[in-house]
């Protein structure tokens, strides 16, 4: 065997040992796998809502107490 031909044979057995030990090292079937990157991406996208949500809510308190705060202080002067 030429040398070329010993490198494209010990690289495609390489190709070959590596796919079978991921497959049977995978943890889980592509389904299952897809299902669970779902469920956390819902669970990030639910969570960045809420913070928003809660971001909002500091927005108008804040607002409201410097609107009262300006017109207490124009009421003063």
């Amino acid at each position: 065997m030429k040398s070329v031909e010993k490198t494209v044979l010990t690289f495609a057995l390489g190709i070959a040992i590596g796919a079978g030990i991921g497959v049977l090292f995978a943890p889980d079937k592509g389904a299952c796998t897809r299902r669970k990157i779902k469920r956390e991406y819902d669970s990030y996208i639910n969570k960045i809502h809420d913070k928003i949500e809660d971001l909002k809510m500091k927005e108008k308190e804040l607002v409201e107490k410097l609107r009262k705060a300006t017109e207490s202080k124009s009421h003063e002067a």
